[in-house]
């Protein structure tokens, strides 16, 4: 049997919080969030010619042609939830972002399996709320292909990848950076 990968950008999108906020505001409310998380998620991805492979919950996973595309698409997610919870503040969508480029093969039920899906869904679950955060991988084949900024967050040990991930946070090429400390341990 022969199997044939194929080179994709997959994304990872999380909402932060639902639990909590489930909690506190109710089933009802909390099944309104997810909904209008899912359908911020769905209107960027036909806007960036990505496909949603499967939702799951408050997770969401999506592939492009490109990594730049889904990092393009990641930026406009969190930027379009921003202003959906400033104009709804009371369902606030804070989403963690993760995205990996790599080949993994299209399987017949719908989907890609493979250890660049994997690495992208590891991305996201340490990816922080209102966060795109992306491999090395992704940030050497966007940077020149895109409108983006990396910065370094550093080598990361990922559950069940057995050698550490350099990752970046991807930020829209004027955003400003916060500095960033080091705290020296003597």
């Amino acid at each position: 049997m022969t199997t044939v990968s194929h080179f994709r950008g997959h994304l990872f999108a999380d909402l932060r919080g639902s639990t909590a906020f489930i909690e506190k505001a109710g089933n009802a409310a909390g099944a309104e969030l997810v909904r209008r998380f899912r359908q911020l998620i769905r209107d960027e991805v036909d806007e960036h010619s990505g496909a949603e492979v499967k939702s799951e919950g408050d997770s969401v996973y999506v592939v492009f042609p490109s990594a730049s595309t889904a990092v393009m698409c990641g930026l406009a997610l969190l930027e379009n939830a921003a202003r959906a919870t400033a104009e709804h503040p009371e369902l606030p969508i804070h989403m963690g972002v993760g995205i990996h480029a790599g080949e993994a093969v299209e399987v017949a039920e719908g989907g890609y399996i493979g250890s660049a899906v994997n690495l992208a869904a590891r991305v996201c679950a340490v990816a922080e709320a209102d966060q795109v955060l992306v491999t090395g991988t992704v940030r050497g084949i966007a940077q020149a292909s895109a409108p983006i900024k990396f910065v370094s967050k550093g080598r990361r040990r990922l559950k069940g990848i057995d050698e550490p991930v350099d990752l970046y946070q991807a930020l829209p090429a004027g955003a400003a950076v916060a500095a960033q400390r080091r705290l020296d341990r003597r």
